[in-house]
């Protein structure tokens, strides 16, 4: 094999290699996203509970303990979501409005629509992709 060929082949096996940890990366990300939020409701601090105790083998008297605590963590991640939710959804709407600026009055109703399916959690993308769900993100849901 001359020089040319093992950099040309080099190079191939080292994007092959990128495209697997970004995909990688990519996935990861995708399934953390899905399955450890902050819990969506305080009685979702149960779900911390139930995983620590399997995790740590907790006692029941540090279960008791515990549930107090995770309510509470519950309950401050809930406020914190709330208020980033709100924040987001402010400038999904201000981006909508700036892009509905050089839209047809067609394309203006498409926009509309897609704007309301996002409150409902309805697009296509992260929690309710199926468009069946409610949107698991909205403030007190």
């Amino acid at each position: 094999m001359n020089t040319m060929t093992k950099s040309r082949a080099a190079a191939y096996l080292l994007a092959v290699f990128l495209v697997g940890v970004v995909a990688g990366g990519a996935g990861g990300y995708a399934v953390g996203c899905r399955h450890h939020g902050p819990p969506q409701r305080p009685e979702k601090g149960n779900g911390m509970v139930e995983h620590l105790t399997r995790e740590l083998k907790l006692t029941p008297e540090q279960v008791v303990k515990l549930q107090p605590i995770a309510a509470e963590a519950a309950a401050q991640m809930q406020v914190l979501h709330d208020e980033t939710w709100g924040k987001i959804r402010e400038a999904a709407r201000a981006s909508n409005r700036r892009i509905g600026e050089f839209l047809t009055p067609e394309q203006k109703v498409r926009l509309s629509v897609l704007e309301e399916r996002m409150g409902k959690g309805t697009t296509g993308h992260g929690p309710g992709e199926s468009g069946s769900r409610t949107n698991d993100h909205a403030p007190g849901h």
